[in-house]
């Protein structure tokens, strides 16, 4: 099947939270939910395991590092798939990968607050500067792409056999890298929003962030809204 330009960002749920258990009581301290949310985001965005961290959650840093990975690789498959790369090879997702860790570098966020709520839970205050990468692609898209929509008309696309289509696909997968290493030298981060994530004890006696939550916060720290195509 062929498949063309989608217009619009393309919505994907990223559920990556760890649990973090209590300590000898079972229970943890608004401290601790505050140093939960912090730790899990420098694991899953920035690859920095804190010794506190680790020990709060009770994993090594091979298991963090492990999450970090998944993350970078889950991201990979939407950075991509937003980008319309129908099947990227090993190759190119290795250098999506290694363009997403420089990327995810700039990831800037502060804790600001976590207060224990009534039922036991805590509502934790993250402030994010959402990373600005995909607005300055975004900014100059038509002129960039023009070529290689002239190249490969929608008639010449639906005509194409499996192997000429994958080729076309490589070649689009090439453009999007060049076209985001163009401007990583601009990188930046937009105005900080603020956003309140629930830390929620399970069935099992274990917190994490609520999913739904953990995945809003995920969607600011990498904003992929701005000008479509």
């Amino acid at each position: 099947m062929k498949k063309h330009w989608k217009a619009g960002a393309l919505a994907l749920a990223m559920t990556l939270a760890l649990t973090a258990c209590g300590g000898e009581s079972g229970e943890i301290t608004k401290f601790d939910a505050a140093a939960y949310v912090d730790g899990l985001l420098q694991e899953n965005y920035l690859g920095q395991f804190e010794q506190s961290y680790l020990e709060l959650v009770g994993i090594d840093e091979e298991i963090a590092q492990d999450t970090h990975e998944h993350c970078m690789e889950q991201e990979v498959g939407y950075f991509t798939y937003y980008f319309d790369v129908s099947e990227p090879t090993d190759e190119i997702r290795e250098e999506f990968q290694t363009l997403l860790e420089e990327i995810y570098s700039h990831t800037r966020y502060e804790v600001i607050s976590a207060a224990e709520q009534e039922d036991g839970s805590f509502s934790v205050k993250v402030e994010v500067e959402p990373i600005d990468i995909i607005q300055l692609v975004r900014s100059d898209w038509d002129k960039s792409t023009e070529d290689f929509y002239e190249e490969y008309p929608v008639e010449r696309i639906n005509a194409m056999s499996d192997a000429e289509y994958e080729k076309m696909d490589q070649e689009w997968a090439q453009l999007i890298l060049e076209l985001v290493r163009e401007k990583m030298p601009e990188i930046g981060n937009q105005t900080s929003q603020s956003i309140v994530v629930q830390v929620e004890k399970n069935e099992d006696g274990y917190y994490s962030i609520v999913s739904d939550d953990f995945s809003k916060l995920h969607d600011l720290i990498l904003d992929y809204s701005g000008t479509e195509a």
